[in-house]
């Protein structure tokens, strides 16, 4: 499928063409532009069934309110204020709620590089100069002469000929002949407010903040997750098969969510072959470009489930079903606990010289210490047995797991294993080897082990 966005770009007014307005159009885009660049796939957002709430246009909405947004000297006379946009859907208008904020911008707002107040007001006055009319010369003096008498005596020391008894008897006279432009000179709000058609102004420079230097939408410096959908037919509504992909660089993962449906495994093992290279049965790498080809099959769908511009991209995990009687699990099955009894702790330091006097607290420390040194010294042969091997985490407990064969025969392996699945897990589901949690230090990872407050649950089967 073809993807796009809106371009966006500000064109001189039709009326002042020192001013500028907004106008947006669609334009093709790339995946890289997508996921490299953080252009906003609105293409693809639109096509989603599940109607994805991205929050977009309150994220731009909120830029173009915040205070760079406003040109600052118009600002200091009360001329701008911030922009509110109804959803589209409210009124039967529009399903697409960029379109109908980008139209609603588009229609009530002026862009300007920089515009003092003064020069504001000459422009204001050349403008009624050029359309004086009955209708606003009448405005105007009902607002300098706020009731019948002000207005009268005000029009009656321009033409005291004039005869008027009532507000209606204001219309048999042609009041751009009696009063001009030259007559309300010292009312500056009164000037603009009848001169200038619009009354929200912004700098050109705020679009700039969702928009790359094309004009493309951009609200991310790249977007990192996806999911595509893969259809037996091209017009199917359901998907026979959902992958869940993360992009990084040019490298794209591809993980399919695998269900008891054989053809959705067999259409897995295709895609794989075909695009994979032999990186993975199911699961599999490939490159933004073969991202481009796959998706230039109808059959594929491109999905952002879990965008979100306000709260960040929540990022969905593949999911199997698997039977666990047909299929090795992995695991340590045994660990240390900070509740321990002593003697127990002080049997686990003596194996390794180190002190065992003190109260508990002392001796939770010295194990949480030895802990992360024996870790260091073990991580390397941990690091080459697991980057040959990928496996993923399943959350049910199967009759019995296998111990993963590494650091045999060493004390404390147990525990250390553990503590490396934890450390090397991606989205707590993916144990790979080239991931590494570096949010939490070693220390305070294992002395949260220790007391039970992080654990790894379930089992680890092989990626395949």
């Amino acid at each position: 499928m073809i993807e796009w966005t809106f371009q966006l770009e500000l064109v001189p007014d039709s009326t002042i063409p020192q001013f500028k307005r907004l106008r947006y159009h669609r334009v093709e885009i790339t995946l890289g532009d997508i996921f490299q660049r953080g252009i906003h796939p609105n293409s693809a957002l639109l096509d989603d069934h599940e109607r994805v709430q991205t929050r977009a246009p309150e994220v731009i909405l909120g830029k173009l309110n915040a205070e760079p947004a406003y040109v600052a000297a118009l600002k200091a006379h009360n001329i701008g204020s911030d922009l509110f946009v109804a959803p589209g859907y409210f009124y039967g208008q529009s399903h697409d709620e960029i379109e109908w904020m980008l139209r609603h911008v588009a229609q009530w707002v002026y862009f300007v590089d920089d515009l003092t107040y003064e020069q504001l007001v000459e422009i204001a006055i050349a403008q009624l100069r050029e359309k004086w009319t009955h209708k606003t010369a009448k405005e105007m003096t009902h607002a300098v002469g706020r009731d019948f008498n002000g207005i009268r005596e005000f029009l009656k020391r321009k033409d005291p000929s004039l005869v008027l008894v009532s507000y209606q008897s204001l219309d048999e006279h042609d009041l751009s002949r009696v009063v001009s432009v030259d007559d309300f000179l010292t009312e500056d709000a009164l000037l603009i407010r009848h001169g200038i058609e619009l009354q929200n102004f912004r700098r050109t420079d705020s679009l700039a903040a969702f928009t790359d230097p094309q004009g493309r939408l951009r609200l991310f410096s790249a977007i990192k997750h996806c999911s595509v959908e893969w259809r037996r037919e091209q017009d199917n509504s359901t998907a026979l098969l959902t992958y869940h992909c993360a992009v990084a660089g040019d490298r794209v993962q591809w993980q399919p969510d695998l269900t008891s449906n054989l053809a959705a495994r067999d259409a897995a093992k295709r895609v794989a072959r075909k695009f994979g290279r032999g990186t993975g049965t199911y699961c599999f790498i490939s490159s933004i470009q073969d991202m481009e080809l796959l998706a230039r099959d109808a059959r594929f769908r491109l999905r952002f489930p879990g965008l979100s511009y306000k709260d960040g991209h929540a990022v969905a995990d593949a999911t199997a079903q698997l039977k666990t009687d047909s299929v090795i699990c992995y695991g340590e099955t045994s660990r240390l606990w900070a509740t321990n009894s002593n003697d127990q702790l002080k049997h686990v330091l003596r194996n390794f010289d180190k002190p065992v006097t003190g109260r508990k607290e002392e001796l939770v420390k010295r194990v949480v210490e030895l802990l992360a040194e024996q870790y260091e010294a073990t991580e390397k042969e941990m690091d080459a047995f697991f980057s040959r091997r990928r496996f993923v985490r399943v959350g049910q407990k199967p009759k019995e797991k296998q111990p993963f064969a590494v650091l045999q025969g060493r004390q404390l392996r147990e525990t250390l294993v553990t503590l490396y699945c934890l450390r090397h897990m991606r989205g707590n589901v993916v144990l790979e080897a080239s991931h590494v949690n570096q949010s939490v230090k070693l220390a305070d990872l294992a002395t949260a082990f220790l007391n039970g407050q992080v654990d790894v649950n379930g089992c680890f089967v092989p990626v395949v």
